[in-house]
């Protein structure tokens, strides 16, 4: 696969929201006395909630780049510059 038909913004908002899971759960479990811990975990935790709406900010950028490539493709095979039974046949679909 060449670099840019990888998924790499799932890719990317995966980790994001893999590392905000994380650190929801780790601040959850710390307990304290002290108030102003306790705002300043409060406020860490709310920033890291901003990246799984990123993650769906790069899930709907990848996903418009995949559908203008099928639509390039569709219109490849109207003109008859590409015979897509023989690649389906290559990749066995």
């Amino acid at each position: 696969m060449r670099m840019k038909d990888k998924p790499i913004l799932s890719i990317i908002g995966l980790g994001l929201f893999s590392l905000t899971l994380v650190a929801h759960i780790c601040f959850k479990s710390i307990r304290t006395t002290d108030v102003g811990v306790g705002i300043l975990l409060s406020l860490a935790n709310a920033v890291l909630l901003v990246f799984p709406l990123l993650w769906g900010v790069l899930g709907v950028a990848e996903f418009s780049r995949i559908m203008s490539w099928s639509g390039k493709i569709k219109k490849r095979e109207a003109n008859e510059e590409v015979n897509l039974d023989k690649h389906k046949k290559k990749i066995k679909i």
